[in-house]
């Protein structure tokens, strides 16, 4: 009883797992524009904010 339970428990946990990292892979890449040299560049979702261009090193990148 107490094993089918915790096979049944494992396969939620598996299947849960599994189902995440599928959608999670169909992420698209963010697209960013820099405002002073009008380069854009991509970043993944799961990362924070840009804090500067890649390109011109600006901190101000996104500023009209």
């Amino acid at each position: 009883m107490i094993l089918a339970t915790i096979a049944i428990v494992a396969v939620i946990g598996l299947v849960s797992v599994a189902l995440t990292i599928v959608e999670f892979r169909k992420m698209k890449p963010l697209l960013f524009r820099c405002e002073r040299c009008k380069a854009t560049f991509r970043q993944p979702p799961h990362e924070d904010f840009p804090g500067h261009c890649p390109v011109c090193h600006a901190t101000d990148w996104n500023v009209r």
